[in-house]
């Protein structure tokens, strides 16, 4: 398991090391600080922070981790509804509970996420995660489901956890044009309880 850092703190250090402009307004800064993103609306995205994650378990593609996705501050940003919570740098879904992350930038070549997940009660062989995505600048800002997670699909990674298979990010939602896009993630569970960790979106990076 990797170790909780604190992101929206690294990419902070990260854009002074670049010699980004200090001219950022208070509430910019406050926002970056929240989500560790840009304000949605701004074209002015932040510089990802790349890390593989999870090269132990095989996967040794680059990956940026989503605003709060660590879940090691309980005041994430993470939009949390009936009955979710972070606990214990984990997100807890209940039956019926959902969670909708900050806004991300994204752009076309960033095809998947992934996660750990583990269902804890193990009672409910058909329990399902659903998982949706939202491009809040583009004309159509619906939210698009993108994949439901059996619980016993993801890679087996022990201590109960499992890597999740790839999701699809589909980019293309927020528009056809190259360029920075934002973007949301909801997870959601309609029947059983599940724990949620280290969820990292895939930029495809070209040599």
């Amino acid at each position: 398991m990797r170790s909780k850092t604190r992101p929206a703190a690294a990419l902070l250090a990260l854009s002074a090391a670049l010699g980004a402009p200090a001219a950022a307004s208070a509430a910019e800064s406050e926002y970056l600080a929240a989500f560790g993103t840009a304000p949605v609306g701004s074209l002015d995205c932040p510089t990802p922070l790349v890390e593989q994650p999870f090269s132990a378990f095989g996967d040794s593609r680059d990956y940026v981790l989503s605003p709060g996705g660590s879940f090691s501050d309980a005041n994430a940003g993470w939009r949390l509804r009936d009955g979710a919570r972070i606990d214990d740098g984990e997100l807890s879904l209940r039956e019926d509970g959902s969670a909708t992350s900050p806004p991300m930038c994204v752009d076309l070549d960033y095809p998947h996420a992934r996660f750990r997940y583990r269902v804890p009660a193990r009672k409910a062989d058909d329990a399902q995660l659903r998982v949706e995505v939202r491009y809040p600048d583009a004309d159509d800002d619906g939210w698009e489901r993108v994949a439901k997670i059996d619980a016993d699909e993801g890679q087996d990674i022990g201590s109960g956890w499992s890597l999740s298979p790839d999701v699809e990010m589909r980019p293309e939602l927020g528009g056809s044009q190259p360029g920075w896009r934002h973007v949301q993630i909801r997870l959601s569970s309609k029947d059983e309880r599940w724990r949620i960790d280290d969820v990292y979106v895939d930029p495809k990076r070209r040599s």
